[in-house]
C-alpha cells in the first residue's frame, strides 16, 4: 500500500522546507499522467496540479487549466457538488468515447444528486463519497475486463485514482476525505492456466483539521514547484515571493493566504519541466466553515455550483 500524504504541516512563519521529504516520497507513488489526455491505451488520465489547503475556518482549492498536450487552457478541474461540497481528482478518470463505461467526475455528480434527495445525515459528504466508490467500482471492473493488460501501462503503482472531497455539514463544520483507488491481483486457476486477476480496493481516508493547517499539492510531478514557492529558499522562489508580497501589500483588502496558494501554483506552472501538461489560468475557490462555495477566480466556462 502506498504512502498517503493526506496533509502536510505548514508553519505560520512560512518555513516549508521540512515538507520536502514527504513530498519527494509521495512523488514516487502518485499518478503522473496528463489532464485530460487521450492515451493510446484508450483511457483518459488526469495528472493536473491541484492544491488544497485545509485551514481552521476554510478550504482553499486551486487548479491549473491546461488540457494536456494541447493549446487549450479551458479545463475545469475543480468540480463543485452543489454549493457546499467539491471534489478534485487525478489519475485514471475516464474511458475514451465511445466506450464511456468509466467517468469518475460524472460519477461524482450522480452520487451527489442521489444523496441530496435523501434526508441530511450526520455526514452527508461521507455518504456522497461512499456512493461514488460504489458507482465507480463496477466501472473500473469493466475496464479491467476490457483491457487487462493496457489498463496498467504507464500507471503509477498502487494508485489508479486519487480523489479529494471537501464539504460543510448541516452544523457548518468542515469535513474532508481523500480516496485512494488502488488495485491488487489474485491468483486464479491452476497451472498451466494460472491467471493474475486485478481487483479494485478503494481506501477512504478522513482528512481532519490539524491546528498546524495543511497544504497538499496533488497531481503531476511539477507540483513540487508549489512547495518551492512556499518555502522561498531558492533564488527564483525568493524573487517570486518578493513580487507577490509587493503586489498584495498594495491592496489592504487582498485575501493574502488564498492568493499565496494561487501564486504558488502559478510559479509551479512557470517553472514546469513538463509545460505541455499544465498551464494558466489558475481557478481558485474557497469553502468556509458554515458557508458556501465562493469563487475567487473561475473561468467563465466552468460551473459555479
Amino acid at each position: 500500500m502506498s504512502i498517503n500524504p493526506n496533509r502536510l504541516p505548514v508553519s505560520r512563519t512560512h518555513n516549508y522546507w521540512r515538507m520536502m521529504q514527504p513530498i519527494c516520497q509521495a512523488l514516487a507513488i502518485l499518478a503522473a499522467t496528463s489532464f485530460p489526455c487521450r492515451a493510446d491505451d484508450g483511457f483518459i488520465s488526469s495528472g493536473t496540479i491541484v492544491v488544497v489547503e485545509f485551514a481552521a475556518d476554510r478550504f482553499i482549492v486551486a487548479a491549473d487549466s491546461r488540457v494536456a498536450n494541447t493549446n487549450k487552457f479551458d479545463a475545469c478541474k475543480i468540480l463543485p457538488l452543489g454549493d457546499k461540497m467539491f471534489v478534485v481528482m487525478n489519475g485514471r478518470i475516464a474511458s475514451n468515447p465511445p466506450n464511456n463505461y468509466l467517468d469518475a467526475f460524472a460519477a461524482a455528480r450522480t452520487s451527489f444528486d442521489a444523496i441530496k434527495r435523501t434526508p441530511a445525515g450526520k455526514d452527508q459528504l461521507r455518504q456522497v463519497v461512499d456512493q461514488w466508490v460504489e458507482t465507480i467500482t463496477p466501472q473500473f471492473n469493466e475496464m479491467f475486463k476490457r483491457d487487462p493488460d493496457g489498463f496498467f501501462v504507464n500507471e503509477a503503482r498502487d494508485n489508479l485514482l486519487i480523489a479529494t472531497f471537501g464539504g460543510v455539514d448541516e452544523k457548518g463544520n468542515l469535513h474532508g476525505y481523500v480516496v485512494y483507488v488502488q488495485f491488487y491481483f489474485s491468483v486464479e486457476k491452476d497451472m498451466p492456466d494460472t491467471q493474475f486477476v486485478p481487483h479494485l480496493k478503494p481506501y477512504v481516508i478522513p482528512w481532519n483539521y490539524d491546528p498546524r493547517d495543511g497544504v497538499w499539492p496533488s497531481g503531476e510531478p511539477d507540483k513540487i514547484g508549489v512547495l518551492e514557492f512556499l518555502n522561498g529558499r531558492t533564488p527564483r522562489a525568493a524573487r517570486a515571493q518578493a513580487d507577490f508580497l509587493k503586489k498584495t501589500s498594495a491592496d489592504p483588502t487582498a485575501d493574502v493566504e488564498a492568493l499565496r496558494i494561487q501564486a504558488a501554483l502559478e510559479s509551479a506552472i512557470d517553472w514546469a519541466i513538463h509545460p505541455e501538461l499544465i498551464g494558466r489560468p489558475v481557478d481558485l475557490m474557497e469553502l468556509r466553515k458554515g458557508g458556501t462555495i465562493h469563487w475567487i477566480h473561475r473561468k467563465p466556462n466552468c460551473p459555479a455550483n
